[in-house]
């Protein structure tokens, strides 16, 4: 019987350690989603004073319509620079991570 009762009382053990460990890794992993978040704001409203800039340095030297229409390109073009690099960024994850599944078998 004492047997059972010290497996019982170390599963109980390794169950609170194994909660503390979650519990840090679920604050750590909070934290750096946080991080991320305000980071993620910071660039875009660093990205909307960049453009009131630009636009604001572009109506001296032509007209407003013609302004907007080159920030509307500036912009498309940044935005498919993003996209291709994040596809791009994606293949190579799972370029190897398939290569690591590969050499495990």
């Amino acid at each position: 019987m004492d047997g059972l009762t010290a497996l019982v009382l170390s599963l109980c053990s390794l169950l609170e350690a194994e909660g503390n460990l979650l519990q840090e890794n679920i604050l750590r992993t909070l934290l750096r989603s946080l991080l991320l978040l305000t980071g993620v704001l910071f660039a875009i409203a660093t990205l909307a004073f960049f453009m009131a800039g630009i636009y604001d340095l572009l109506l001296y030297v032509m007209p407003r319509w013609l302004a907007f229409a080159c920030l509307g390109l500036l912009n498309a073009v940044l935005s498919l620079i993003l996209f291709r690099s994040s596809r791009q960024w994606g293949k190579k994850k799972r370029t190897m991570q398939t290569a690591d599944q590969n050499s495990a078998d």
